[in-house]
């Protein structure tokens, strides 16, 4: 027990209540229905409990002693009032007076705790029971007689799906593959459908701590999915419909309704695939073959196959046998070999990279505990994360990181094409509106016109969604820009000679094993090699001749 809590307690009544704590395991006073429960009466109640006959005569020897306490001369000619408080709470002791001395009223207790600044949570019906309790001559010792309220943080805001949705998330975390039917994620949703409802975030409820002071509540963060393409959102911000028919995607910053095409099973020679929207294929591709869609995912192994996407391209298995893959996006795959893949966002590659020819404005990576990048020819703007790089067996592989960003020319050629389908619009109109000059309507148009205004009409719809995918791209291009750290080459385990490596306008071929390190542009541009673990300071190399 902390003695600080005794310190205005008479020294005699301080021991007894060391020694009823001990006894009892504490001592506190609690509202007991409508009285308050003083030392004596804890100990009373512990007593017709007791079965030890030792302890049985312990406490009934400390009963006797408070007893004794309270008629002895020691025992003072007012009340004990002691006041213990934190933000939250104030608690309460009261050591009566000499028997047939004063007393003390709530008013007074009242008093006492505003002398405090305690303003709030008083419980008026505490304080008339500990002032009945030592009226009666006992103790009254760390009674509750005020509370304060915490504060409730709010809910964050939530989505609840109401049909199947395919949560892409799902593909995209590299340290937890994905195993599981994809197919069985896809619903076909018809126009007008209900998609989802939205929880919003609540506000929470402040509190209040006993001196009054608002304790200010932290509000739920909001749903953190936007509203994507092909849905509506309703008035009240809680449903969500389909505008268009498709199926439910789950991205990691928006819902989206997106068409998909699904393959069930192989796809393979003379199947070639081109689609507004995403392909799935539920087993291999083996080409030669070709998909060209926006986020591609194949749940099995690529091989020989061409696939081009304006989004992501994901394939469960192996990436193999003279394959190659274009991503405006992202690349995830099992392993790499003797393929190219090419990407404006992040390659990640599971477990290896085998003769591959990889080129990333993002990063390429591979699981730094075992991921080996061996042969061939890597090239990631922002850069190279790997377990282990280059071969035992001497083979040849090469290293560029921070030299080829394939996010310009692909930026001009979206801008280009935007602005041709912006100009081919602003044509629509014109012409729309020399059809209908003089205010006329289309049907009171020639039927010769009228065909013409139609024809026109459909060319304005595939402009319009020519140029709302464009701009999706060009957004998406944008968003994957990326600041941080300068490019480097990461090596966690070992670098086997000999790797030709080139960081900006440093290049070097390594000819030495190196174990754990971190290659970069030092700043004499020559590479800089140091180790991860920081054993050894960074150091400049020698430019290879």
């Amino acid at each position: 027990m902390d003695a600080t809590k005794f310190g205005t307690v008479p020294q005699g009544l301080a021991e007894l209540l060391k020694r009823a704590e001990s006894l009892l395991g504490g001592a506190e006073s609690r509202l007991d229905g409508s009285e308050a429960a003083s030392v004596e009466a804890l100990l009373r109640a512990a007593i017709e409990r007791e079965m030890d006959v030792v302890q049985l005569r312990r406490m009934s020897l400390l009963l006797s002693e408070f007893d004794r306490f309270h008629v002895s001369a020691a025992s003072r000619p007012e009340p004990t009032v002691l006041i213990e408080d934190s933000a939250y709470e104030a608690r309460l002791t009261l050591v009566p007076a000499r028997a047939g001395a004063k007393t003390v009223t709530p008013a007074e207790l009242r008093e006492r705790l505003k002398e405090r600044g305690i303003v709030h949570g008083i419980r008026q019906a505490d304080l008339e029971a500990a002032c009945r309790c030592i009226a009666g001559c006992e103790t009254v010792h760390r009674l509750p007689v005020a509370a304060g309220e915490s504060s409730q943080d709010g809910e964050d805001g939530s989505v609840s799906f109401a049909v199947k949705a395919f949560d892409k998330r799902l593909l995209l975390d590299p340290q937890q593959p994905f195993f599981g039917d994809l197919s069985s994620l896809i619903e076909d949703v018809k126009v007008g459908a209900l998609v989802a409802r939205i929880s919003p975030a609540t506000a929470g409820r402040p509190g209040r701590d006993i001196r009054g002071n608002v304790l200010p509540a932290t509000p739920g963060l909001p749903v953190s999915l936007g509203i994507g393409e092909g849905l509506q959102l309703s008035a009240d911000g809680r449903e969500i419909h389909a505008l268009v028919r498709g199926s439910l995607l789950v991205g990691e910053e928006s819902l989206d309704l997106v068409p998909f095409h699904v393959v069930d099973g192989q796809l393979g020679v003379g199947q070639d695939v081109a689609f507004d929207g995403n392909v799935l294929v539920t087993g291999h591709v083996t080409g030669p073959v070709r998909i060209h869609a926006r986020d591609i995912y194949v749940a099995g192994n690529a091989e020989a196959a061409q696939l081009s996407a304006t989004g992501d391209v994901w394939v469960g298995g192996r990436i193999e046998g003279k394959a190659a893959v274009e991503a405006e996006g992202r690349v995830f795959a099992r392993a790499v070999s003797d393929a190219a893949v090419r990407a404006i966002g992040d390659v990640w590659i599971a477990e290896s990279i085998v003769e591959g020819r990889v080129t990333s404005s993002g990063k390429v990576m591979t699981r730094p505990s075992e991921g080996v990048i061996e042969g061939g020819e890597i090239s990631a703007f922002r850069g190279v994360v790997a377990h282990t790089v280059g071969s035992s067996y001497g083979l040849s592989t090469k290293v560029k990181v921070g030299v080829e960003d394939l996010r310009a020319p692909l930026l001009g050629e979206l801008d280009k094409r935007i602005r041709e389908n912006e100009e081919s619009l602003a044509k629509i109109d014109d012409l729309k509106g020399r059809l209908a000059g003089g205010g006329r309507s289309a049907r009171e148009l020639g039927p010769d016109q009228q065909i013409v205004y139609i024809s026109v009409l459909r060319k304005e719809i595939e402009s319009l969604e020519s140029l709302r995918n464009l701009r999706r791209r060009r957004k998406r291009l944008d968003g994957g820009k990326e600041e941080g750290a300068p490019p480097s080459l990461s090596v966690m385990g070992a670098l086997h000679p000999p790797v030709s490596v080139e960081i900006g306008e440093a290049s070097e071929v390594i000819r030495e094993r190196m174990e754990a390190s971190l290659l970069t542009l030092g700043a004499d541009r020559r590479l800089a090699i140091r180790k991860i673990d920081g054993a050894r300071n960074t150091m400049a190399r020698k430019k290879s001749p």
